[in-house]
This record gives structure tokens, sequence and C-alpha cells, in this order.
């Protein structure tokens, strides 16, 4: 889809909203919506990093003889796809989202000028849609390593069923290659539990990074919201001290 593939840093519509934000003295707006760009952009590559991982996995799955295990795994392995996609999905809609916004703040400039634009970008919740990305990503985070510990239950019930007494008895019997299918299943067990791990790390990575970044927006909020109302205490003892002095200075000429 479009939206996959688009690149939002030198994407039309984005260019054209820094370009608008500079031209008007609004420096810092501009970083901030960069900074946002630089974000979803890192997002989408550890989500690109996990297809080596999904590749992995499928590797692991053909390595295994077992019907029962490779059926269980191949179950899970669907699920961390679906869980994958949908991340992937959230990604690119709030690139469309932030496409559409910029597209809307340099047409807002052109019809209603500084003001309007200024109030638009203020307008962008952007804690709010990262809150939304960052519990996406919490609850991706937590499925992978749930369904780490799914295969390590199912690699445990393939030896209790009685792996190793089949493969004693085909030793018993001249038969050691059963030793084979038992370490192929074991290992690409292994292998499968390796990947979905690291998966779950990646997506915490992907969450822990996702609340800096809230955090570090909200403090540059907070401490402007402090200059802003400084500003105005200032202007207001200002105002108040030269309407006290006025009337001593007509007092004065009198």
């Amino acid at each position: 889809m479009e939206e996959q593939t688009m690149n939002l840093s030198v994407h039309p519509q984005i260019l054209d909203l820094y370009k608008v934000l500079e031209q008007n003295g609004l420096n810092k707006q501009k970083e901030e919506i960069q900074s946002l760009v630089s974000y979803i952009e890192n997002m989408e590559n550890k989500l690109s990093e996990m297809s080596e991982e999904i590749e992995n996995m499928h590797k692991a799955l053909e390595r295994m003889n077992d019907r029962k295990f490779r059926n269980k795994c191949q179950n899970i392995i669907s699920s961390i796809e679906e869980k994958i996609q949908q991340a992937r999905t959230m990604i690119s809609v709030t690139k469309v989202k932030l496409v559409n916004f910029a597209d809307n703040a340099v047409k807002t400039f052109r019809e209603k000028g500084h003001s309007a634009l200024l109030q638009m970008i203020n307008s962008l919740k952007v804690p709010e849609l990262l809150s939304h990305m960052r519990d996406g990503f919490a609850h991706a985070s937590d499925s992978m390593f749930q369904h780490a510990e799914h295969l390590k239950s199912a690699q445990q019930e393939l030896h209790e069923i009685g792996a190793h007494f089949k493969n004693f008895m085909r030793y018993l019997a001249g038969k050691p290659a059963a030793s084979e299918k038992l370490r192929n299943n074991a290992g690409a067990g292994a292998d499968l539990i390796y990947a979905t791990e690291s998966c779950g790390h990646k997506f915490f990575n992907m969450k822990c990074k996702t609340d800096d970044f809230i955090n570090k927006i909200c403090k540059d909020t907070k401490t402007e919201e402090k200059v802003s109302v400084k500003g105005e205490l200032n202007n207001i003892k200002k105002t108040f001290s030269e309407k006290v002095r006025s009337p001593i200075q007509k007092e004065q000429v009198r």
C-alpha cells in the first residue's frame, strides 16, 4: 500500500509545511514536526527489522518433524505476524494523518494567515497520538512474550508425551535416526522461541522510545507555559506600575 512505503521526510506536503513554518518564524514548531517525522520513521524501521525474525521463524518451522508441534508453532507464528501487521497499520494510519494535517495547515495559512496557522499547529495533539501508539507497542510486546511462553510449553509437551522414550526404543531397534528428529524439533523450537522473544524486546524498546518522546514533548510544553505565564505576569506588573506612576507624574506636573 502507498501509505506503507511513504517516506515522510521527503513527502511534498511535509516539505511544504516545513517551508511555511520557517517563513513564518515558527522554527520551534518546525523542529517538533521534524522530530515527530523522525520518530515515526524510526518506529517503521524497527518493524522492518522484524521481517528477518519472521523469516527465521518460518525456517525453524520447516525443520520441525513432529506434526502436532509444528501445527501449534504455525498457529503462534500466524498470531505473531498478525500483531506485527497491526503495528504496521497503526503507523501507516499515523503517517497518512500527518500528511493530511500538513496539507491542511499549509492551506489554512494561505487562506487565513499566520495566526490561523499557529492555532492549527498548536491543535496537533502529539502526546495523545503517541499514547495510542505506545499502548499498541506495549500490547504487542506482551503478546510476543506470551507467545514465547506458549512455545516453551509446547516444546516441553513434546518431550513429555514420550519423545525421549520413542528415541530410546528406536535406538534399541537399531534406528538412531529418531534422535536426529528429536534434535530437529528441539533446535527449531529454541530458534523459534529466540526469534519471538527478540520481537518482544523490539516492541518493548519501541514502547520505551515512545514514552521518552512523550515525556520530552510534555516537558517542553510545560516549560513553554511557564515562560508564557511569567511573561504575562511581567506585563501585568509593568502595566500596573505605569498606572501607579501616571497619577504621580501628573501631580508633579501641577
